[in-house]
């Protein structure tokens, strides 16, 4: 997963809340919130899971180690996370969780970095009202639970993880995979031509050397973990003192946009202009 940017988390508003299906083995809960920002996490799990473990030890626990705030567990009885309506429990269940932990109106959840997207702002905001980012972790639970998770993230434009843990190997040890959300196509479609030609040929360097629309497709590769920032060590030579690295996914990402707006062609008919043009030549 690409490191924090500086530039993008320095707001001490920003309230990052995880909210994470948690089933039976509770090992994988702890490494996302230690190697993402956490401030509050909440718990959905199975009502009769609940009467077995302890929860709230465990977040208290948490709290203590890594100073984050312990919401609270919401629980779903297993009639119905094992049915047909397992997805709008769920669903449920976040939203109750977005109510509690933000007064701005739903429209609204993530609109402050979500570059493109335009909507009126809120008629009244309170100043002590942080602006909430959501986490939401589906490594626990069952499987319907986990799409469930992910489709909740992107209704509510949240960020949706995996923590992949090497199988037989140590349980503490692992690693967040973000996926991006489904907002990524939106965002990215509306960026500039010339910004994604830009990246696809220059999938990292200086930060600031860059144009002005290639600089906020970064930062928006960046709000999607589809790409790093990074401060150098000082040196006087070093104008530009920050670097960006696009990762694998997001270049993949941006080839694809490119192909969806013609800028390039797909794989298969790269070259095929060239091979044509060559074979009326040897017709004529």
């Amino acid at each position: 997963m690409p490191p924090s940017n500086p530039i993008l988390n320095s707001d001490p508003r920003v309230n990052n809340v995880h909210i994470l299906m948690m089933g039976r083995d509770p090992g994988h809960a702890k490494i996302g919130l230690q190697k993402l920002e956490c401030d509050v996490v909440h718990i959905i799990t199975s009502a009769e899971l609940a009467e077995e473990i302890d929860h709230m030890s465990m977040m208290e626990g948490w709290a203590s180690d890594l100073e984050i705030k312990p919401g609270e567990i919401h629980t779903i009885p297993n009639s119905e996370l094992f049915s047909t309506e397992a997805t709008v429990k769920v669903v449920a269940a976040v939203l109750s969780i977005i109510r509690q932990e933000t007064h701005r109106p739903l429209m609204h959840l993530g609109s402050r970095r979500e570059q493109g997207v335009h909507v009126d702002p809120p008629a009244r905001r309170k100043e002590d009202d942080a602006f909430c980012q959501f986490f939401i972790g589906f490594t626990g639970g069952t499987n319907l639970m986990a799409g469930a998770a992910v489709h909740a993230a992107n209704l509510f434009s949240a960020k949706p993880y995996y923590i992949a843990r090497v199988p037989d190997g140590d349980p503490d040890e692992g690693e967040p995979v973000v996926l991006a959300p489904m907002n990524a196509t939106a965002l990215l479609s509306s960026a500039p031509e010339e910004a994604i030609t830009d990246l696809l040929q220059n999938p990292e360097g200086r930060l600031f050397s860059q144009d002005i629309e290639t600089y906020i497709l970064i930062t928006r590769l960046e709000y999607l973990h589809l790409a790093s920032t990074e401060k150098i060590e000082y040196s006087p030579d070093v104008v530009a003192p920050f670097v960006y690295e696009v990762s694998e996914e997001g270049t993949l990402l941006l080839e694809i946009i490119a192909e969806r707006r013609r800028l390039t062609e797909p794989p298969e008919q790269q070259g095929r202009g060239a091979e044509d043009e060559s074979t009326s030549v040897g017709e004529g």
